[in-house]
């Protein structure tokens, strides 16, 4: 089984992302795992409408 860090994975879409997730302190340039990072359109998607602030 294989986990996030390894190197066979390197290339597989998003997983960059998932490693800056699990492991920021050798990932850094990821963004975190915040809705406010999120685009509007992926809010939407994944969550449902955003109500107004």
């Amino acid at each position: 089984m294989k986990d996030i860090l390894d190197p066979a994975l390197n290339g597989n879409g998003s997983i960059e992302m998932y490693r800056g997730w699990a492991h920021p302190d050798i990932h850094f340039d990821q963004k975190p795992a915040l809705l406010d990072n999120w685009s509007d359109d992926d809010i939407e998607m994944y969550c449902g409408k955003r109500s107004a602030a």
